[in-house]
């Protein structure tokens, strides 16, 4: 009896070591702890435009698809994600003819106008956003650059490159009521609503001209060096930003005395809009082909974008419009995470050019392929179009512009899933 309990003994035992084995094996990595099981995390979309990519980051893995579905295998637990869509081919919807080469705009969603300036035929055009027609063409100067509204007095203010002036148009009736003389080559203009100035970046001279909008007076000049462009107020702390494409800085400027300090930024910097949100002044870099926030005096960070970015436009609904004027794109950026969420496509079909070329050997026929690449770009709000000018076009065209997701930022449960549904903003 007792030699077979031994026996009974041994075999339940050897029986116990081999489960145990069998169990180290399957569920025990070479660390010596238990391996957890891993649990399927599924995203999955609608919406997105046939043959666009895009892309989730969870828990710290990303992966691309252009498939309705991506699928991770995670530990147990709950993880950040990021949405991101790449390059989506929006929607054109129609060419609203305006003057020759159209480039800059400026959208006032409470008169439902937009205005376009038209370099080559140096005139403003203004679009009744309701009817997507133009409404009035009002003769500037040459060369028109920014137009903006001072709705205080009621005036349009439009700078001219080629002219070295400020054309001033009553915004009721469109006339024009005179023009004011700026430095060479003036290009951005903003308003101080505080004590009525015009501060206009002047990128030929190196200045910045402060003109007071009431008596067209210029107060004085401001010596910034270097060639000032795009020119942005500040209400959270009334100072005047310049971006500064030759000194790859951003001038700021202290009405209250006419002085200013330097912020350094990327390679020549195009660009400055104002973000009511965050209170940050974005600026776009052109040669590092960057975009940095700028909270007062401080750069806090800065998000890659598309290839030789032209221009920054705060759009509202969280929503900054980067121009991308070397890729054809305009990415979409969200000023709560500060990084892009997508990219749109909005270059026009290559343009074949057929000509000749003359030189001390003869006449040689050429044919060479250009793009007509964006200039500019306004989102409307209250319809979800967006309007982009192009480099030597004669019209705006408009793209619905449906893509946004409704979820590009979250947390989510390891094992479960999540619809992410793309839509107008």
């Amino acid at each position: 009896m007792k030699t077979k309990s031994a026996v009974i003994i041994a075999v339940a035992i050897v029986l116990l070591v081999g489960l145990f084995a069998c169990y180290a094996i399957a569920y025990m990595p070479f660390g010596g702890t238990p391996a957890t099981p891993l649990l399927t995390t599924t995203f999955l979309q609608s919406g997105l435009p046939q043959g666009s990519s895009w892309s989730i980051t969870f828990n710290n893995v990303t992966k691309i698809s252009s498939s309705n579905s991506i699928t991770f295998k995670t530990i147990n637990g709950s993880f950040k994600f990021n949405m991101y869509a790449n390059e989506i081919n929006v929607t054109p919807i129609k060419n609203i003819s305006v003057g020759v080469s159209p480039m800059w705009m400026t959208y006032y969603q409470n008169l439902d106008e937009l205005l376009v300036t038209n370099d080559g035929s140096n005139t403003l055009s203004v679009i009744n956003t309701t009817t997507d027609a133009v409404v009035r063409t009002v003769k500037v100067g040459l060369f028109p650059a920014i137009p903006i509204l001072d709705s205080t007095l009621g005036v349009i203010y439009v700078t001219n490159m080629h002219s070295d002036s400020v054309t001033v148009i009553n915004a009721s009736s469109f006339s024009v009521i005179k023009n004011l003389s700026t430095g060479s080559l003036p290009l951005g203009i903003a308003l101080d609503p505080s004590n009525g100035y015009l501060y206009i970046g002047n990128s030929g001279s190196g200045t910045v001209s402060v003109i007071d909008s009431v008596t067209g007076a210029n107060v004085t000049t401001i010596n910034v060096g270097g060639a000032p462009r795009g020119v942005t107020y500040n209400p959270a702390n009334g100072h005047i930003y310049v971006a500064n494409y030759d000194e790859n800085k951003v001038n700021v400027i202290n009405p209250a005395l006419n002085s200013f300090y330097n912020i350094t930024v990327g390679t020549n910097p195009m660009w400055v809009t104002y973000d009511p949100y965050n209170q940050y002044i974005y600026v776009d870099d052109y040669g590092s082909s960057n975009l940095m926030y700028i909270s007062n005096n401080s750069v806090l960070g800065t998000i890659p974008t598309g290839i030789d970015p032209v221009g920054v436009v705060y759009a509202g609904n969280h929503l900054i419009m980067e121009i991308n004027y070397g890729s054809g794109t305009v990415g979409l950026i969200n000023d709560t995470t500060n990084s892009v969420m997508v990219n749109l496509y909005v270059s026009l079909t290559p343009e074949k050019v057929i000509g000749n070329y003359t030189n001390q050997n003869g006449t040689f026929s050429f044919v060479t392929y250009k793009k007509n690449l964006p200039m500019w770009a306004i989102y409307n709000n209250n319809t979800g179009l967006l309007y982009m000018t192009y480099f030597r076009t004669n019209f705006v065209r408009t793209f619905n512009m449906s893509v946004l997701p409704d979820m590009y930022i979250g947390i989510l449960s390891a094992g479960s899933s999540r619809q992410i549904n793309f839509r107008k903003p």
